[in-house]
């Protein structure tokens, strides 16, 4: 109930960035996940970019475990996630050749949007690839 109302609170409030890291940090069943990454997008990253802020490697490390989730659908609001932290998200660039789903996995729409999130992220940050 609290994920829910911080998720829908319309102004950002900087002491909820610990509280958002240590949720974000526990085991919990995927559909709470997600709401704690939208919190995080909203009260995080929103909120860091407009004070002219950037993202601590802590939250940029916690991302990066949950990348590996065993769910899809964690997966997937990882990356829409990552998708929001701007250039920031090159971080991620090596991690997601690991991660990418194999074609039969497509039938999943969550490994499906996985799937094609990742290739957009890569084509946005293609520039930053070495040679």
């Amino acid at each position: 109930k609290v994920l829910c109302l911080v998720d829908h609170n319309a102004v950002d409030y900087a002491p909820w960035e610990g509280i958002i890291l240590k949720v974000l940090t526990k085991e919990l069943p995927p559909r709470l996940m997600v709401f704690a990454l939208n919190c995080a997008r909203k009260h995080i990253i929103q909120a860091r970019f407009k004070r002219g802020h950037r993202l601590h490697f802590d939250f940029l490390n916690i991302l990066k475990q949950l990348l590996f989730s065993k769910s899809p659908e964690v997966v997937e609001w990882t990356l829409r996630t990552i998708e929001e932290c701007g250039n920031q998200g090159v971080f991620f660039l090596q991690d997601f050749a690991k991660i990418k789903p194999p074609p039969w996995k497509w039938f999943n729409p969550h490994q499906r949007s996985v799937r094609e999130i990742i290739t957009m992220l890569e084509r946005r940050w293609s520039r930053f690839e070495k040679p």
